[in-house]
């Protein structure tokens, strides 16, 4: 037996919607035009992210505020653009794209924010006070001294080796400067070894 629906009113122009062929389900809307009215209406509310395609949330520029100064304090500090880039947009916060389309420079969204923009990329400019601090923070939390591979890409934490080897003359002279203890070659085999056992 064929379940049949009872009629209902097209979700954009008010009038009566058509059955399917076989009467099982009923349809939204009244004709082709009016199906496509109601996908564009719908594209207006959601913007799809294109790298996962998940339905995200249409951003005004209060909220985007709103949201980076929230992360902010979460953080306890604000937070970069390769921060943002690292953490996937929800509907609780905003995408990379919807923060440049509404502000056209990430600097821009720190200054609405009521945040001093951070020079180039909003990346912190490095001292040598800064950068024993860093590596004294970074060795802390890992319970040992960081290495320069770990230093290759910068952080809103931490420069990049390159940059504390321009304010030290050496990766080891830094290391040095900080007060922390030299990881020799050997220290790094034996770390290995450990690692696989």
């Amino acid at each position: 037996m064929t379940r049949v629906m009872p009629p209902h009113d097209c979700l954009i122009c008010g009038k009566p919607c058509p059955r399917s062929p076989n009467g099982s389900y009923r349809r939204i809307t009244c004709s082709p035009e009016c199906l496509l009215e109601a996908k564009r209406q719908i594209a207006h509310d959601l913007m799809y992210d294109g790298a996962n395609g998940w339905p995200q949330k249409r951003w005004t520029r209060d909220e985007i505020i709103a949201a980076y100064q929230a992360e902010a304090e979460r953080l306890g500090y604000p937070p970069s653009l390769e921060q943002w880039r690292r953490r996937k947009a929800t509907l609780q916060r905003p995408s990379q794209q919807a923060v440049m389309t509404h502000f056209g420079s990430w600097n821009a969204l720190v200054a609405a924010a009521g945040f001093r923009p951070q020079g180039r990329g909003s990346l912190p400019t490095w001292t040598r006070r800064k950068i024993v601090a860093a590596l004294k923070r970074e060795a802390k939390q890992r319970g040992r001294t960081p290495t320069m591979r770990e230093w290759a890409k910068a952080t809103s934490s931490h420069p990049n080796y390159a940059t504390v080897v321009e304010h030290f003359g050496s990766w080891n002279a830094a290391i040095e400067a900080a007060g922390l203890t030299l990881r020799r070659p050997s220290q790094r085999l034996t770390d290995r070894v450990r690692g696989a056992a």
